[in-house]
């Protein structure tokens, strides 16, 4: 599976389209095959779990290069990485908007859920400035800088 000059060759084709769906349904497809192997962990089905778990992996592995055909990322890696951290923080503001949510409306364990994301949103935010801070050393002050102060909920 080799990705070299894939990058962007079925953007503004008749297929890019068509690609945007069959990348939503492998997205979709994912999370609905992440959300079984959840149920059968809490069911003890270990097995089933571990092999649902595979299958959404691969179904993200899919997803990655169906991206890659309609140049959702660029061959600049840090243009890329950086794209990506400014979805991560709005989708932080976004989980967050939505623990609160969920805390005026009493669902309680939903909001917990809610909050165990948000969490994980606030790591991949600081993972995503460390591999920008390592591949492009001119932003790296400025950004270790900001992760010491954003997202303080």
């Amino acid at each position: 599976m080799q990705n070299i000059n894939l990058i962007g060759k079925a953007k503004n084709t008749k297929l890019e389209d068509s690609i945007n769906e069959v990348l939503n349904n492998e997205i979709y497809y994912a999370a609905a095959l992440s959300a079984l192997s959840n149920i059968c962990k809490n069911e003890n089905y270990e097995d089933t779990a571990t092999s649902l778990e595979e299958m959404a992996m691969d179904k993200i592995r899919s997803a990655g290069r169906y991206a890659l055909l309609n140049g959702m990322v660029s061959d600049d890696i840090v243009k890329s990485l950086y794209k990506l951290l400014e979805h991560e923080k709005n989708s932080l503001d976004l989980v967050n908007s939505l623990a609160n949510k969920s805390k005026e409306l009493g669902l309680k364990d939903i909001e917990n859920v809610i909050n165990e994301e948000f969490i994980a949103e606030k790591n991949y935010v600081n993972d995503l400035k460390e591999l920008i801070s390592k591949h492009d050393k001119k932003l790296s002050k400025y950004l270790l800088q900001r992760s010491r102060s954003d997202y303080q909920y």
